[in-house]
């Protein structure tokens, strides 16, 4: 993932560092780099873009030149307009930035600057202090790379991400790598030393009343129709941005506010091998609708010829946050790159509008796994509730600031890492609004339908993959109520299928297999089927990979419980697959980011 890198204190290697760091952020070969040191005290910093986005024009400054901003992440906004207005009202004009960024403003004349991020704490900065002084960077393997003392496991945070995909409370998964907090503004002083500061209260959101259903529907409609044009234009109109389209709705709720005349804003949609999905269908539909081109990128057998790779880069990316399968995530979005640099979605909106928690704990077998690993596990499980349980008066606020940066970040960070990645349903006025929602808005699907119907008629009609449209279900006639519980069953019947297959229902079904049973189960809805692909054309990989020596000697699992899993997973006799998905992430950790030598994938 692209971003920025640093050090603040007086080591004589602080330059070499630097560049180091930066030379492991950004992994295409167009990205813009660059390093620079401030003269007469001891900050350093360096970073690698995107060619083409916004933060590749940095450092940008005022135009007296005494300050200085450099910019990582995507923003929608203007930095300069917002860089002169430091001049004037000092940390308070990060109040007008929107979108997941991170940054450091430099005060030329009073040698003084500002460690920041974005009010979620998407732009991530991880940090480290020690001896040499205080290091930083957008990716934790930054500072793996020039600290190699840091290529240490904490076990607890690691049972987190193997037991629901994250780490909790801003921790990493590294022993003295730490998160910068959301809405941070940390001052650097020329002595080296660290004040640390907030400069977003989210108390100001959490502290908002509700409004009147009739008066927020017109404000929330209004905002919408302001604020998601400027995401599709972004800060520079001239970089293209293709929407990318599903079955549901908050991806047609981005066309319907998108005021793009036809042929205006390209669409894609992922689609898979079997058979086309409903994703493709309808996304197909949604952009024939509103005049605008479409195109399918789909899962073909390079993913398979080089899914290790893949599935190792991927890991490599999230810092260990994500497992194999983010190689479907990274070879997908390496193909939408093709097609623009910025990669527009409806990401988030079933979560600021629907309230969608969609991370919970889903812990190893406990008898599968080292039993001290096992109470890690039993205890990730317990810090989940507890945190769940804090916000239980406040979900959204569990979803915007515990949700998204702990558990939706590890994805982006994949995405982020092939283009520039873009949502209106994160923006300030949209889930600022949110939080004054009246009570029956903050759950289900109402809402959502009913702006799509305000927005854009001709798309509220367009049945979702699951049977929704913008009309009381007591209006629907039968064969629409059938035709909705055939798409809801077949969704299900789908997940049964696939990950959630049964063990017991597995042995009857790898005795199918000559029959290719999954041809009436996969494919309608999922454009990936993990546990068949395991079982059959990464058998391979399953093998090599978890069998081998070096890998059962330092598994989470217990040696003969992988050897069981992989045979009996492989021999059609059970379904592993979330097994397998972890078990080879965490052997990826070890090989790309804890290996002795420079941090990557081989």
């Amino acid at each position: 993932m692209p971003g920025l890198a640093g050090t603040l204190g007086f080591s004589p290697a602080a330059a070499r560092q630097v560049a180091e760091m930066a030379a492991v952020l950004a992994p295409a070969h167009d990205a813009v780099r660059g390093q620079q040191a401030c003269t007469g005290w001891p900050l350093h910093l360096g970073w690698a873009h995107h060619a083409g986005s916004l933060a590749a024009v940095t450092p940008t400054r005022t135009g007296t030149g005494r300050m200085a901003l450099l910019l990582a992440g995507e923003v929608v906004g203007s930095p300069p307009a917002v860089l002169d207005q430091f001049e004037h009202k000092g940390l308070q004009a990060l109040h007008t930035l929107d979108g997941w960024f991170s940054g450091v403003l430099i005060d030329r004349v009073r040698q003084r600057a500002w460690l920041f991020n974005d009010r979620y704490g998407l732009g991530r900065v991880y940090w480290h202090a020690g001896e040499e002084g205080l290091f930083f960077a957008s990716e934790a393997k930054a500072l793996l790379r020039v600290q190699p003392a840091l290529r240490e496991l904490d076990e607890s945070a690691l049972a987190q991400v193997h037991s629901f995909g994250c780490v909790l409370d801003g921790r990493t998964i590294f022993r003295g790598v730490e998160l910068l907090p959301p809405g941070s503004a940390w001052e650097l002083h020329p002595d080296g030393s660290v004040t640390k500061g907030q400069w977003f209260d989210r108390s100001v959101w959490l502290s908002r009343e509700p409004m009147a259903p009739r008066s927020f529907t017109e404000a929330l409609h209004a905002t919408l129709a302001r604020r998601v044009p400027a995401y599709v234009r972004g800060a520079d109109p001239a970089v293209q941005a293709s929407l990318s389209l599903t079955g549901g709705l908050d991806g047609r709720l981005v066309m319907a506010y998108s005021a793009c005349a036809p042929g205006e804003l390209p669409c894609h949609t992922f689609g898979g091998p079997l058979r086309e999905c409903a994703d493709e269908r309808i996304g197909r539909e949604v952009a024939r609708r509103c005049g605008q081109p479409h195109e399918t990128l789909r899962v073909g057998p390079e993913l398979w010829s080089d899914f290790a790779t893949l599935a190792a880069e991927a890991v490599y990316r999230s810092d260990g946050q994500m497992d194999a399968s983010a190689a479907v995530e990274l070879q997908m979005n390496r193909r939408a790159r093709q097609l623009a640099p910025v990669r527009l979605t409806g990401n988030y909106g079933s979560e600021v509008l629907r309230g969608a928690v969609t991370f919970k704990p889903r812990p190893l077998p406990p008898d599968s796994v080292d039993p001290r690993f096992a109470e890690a596990v039993r205890e990730a499980g317990q810090a989940w509730h507890r945190a769940r349980a804090a916000w239980s008066r406040q979900p959204l606020g569990f979803i915007a600031f515990c949700q998204v940066p702990w558990h939706h970040h590890a994805r982006l960070s994949v995405e982020q890492s092939q283009l520039m990645v873009r949502s209106p349903f994160l923006d300030q006025q949209v889930v600022g609004l949110m939080f004054r929602a009246p009570l029956a808005y903050r759950q289900g699907t109402a809402l959502s339908l009913a702006l799509l119907a305000r927005a854009a008629p001709g798309l509220a009609s367009l049945p979702t993959d699951r049977g929704l449209v913008a009309a009381p279900t007591e209006s629907w006639s039968p064969l629409r109520r059938l035709r909705a519980r055939w798409l809801d069953f077949s969704l299900r019947a789908e997940y049964a299928w696939d990950v959630g297959m049964p063990p017991a229902l597995a042995r009857l079904e790898g005795l199918l297999a000559p029959l290719h049973p999954e041809r009436l189960f996969l494919g309608h809805h999922k454009f990936y089927h993990f546990r068949l692909w395991y079982r059959e054309q990464l058998a391979g990989v399953v093998r090599e990979v978890l069998l081998d020596p070096m890998t059962l000697s330092r598994s989470v699992f217990r040696p003969d419980a992988l050897r069981r899993m992989v045979t009996e997973h492989l021999g059609g006799r059970g379904n592993y697959t979330l097994e397998l998905h972890r078990a080879l992430a965490h052997e990826f950790i070890h090989r790309t980011l804890l290996a002795p030598g420079p941090a990557g994938p081989s």
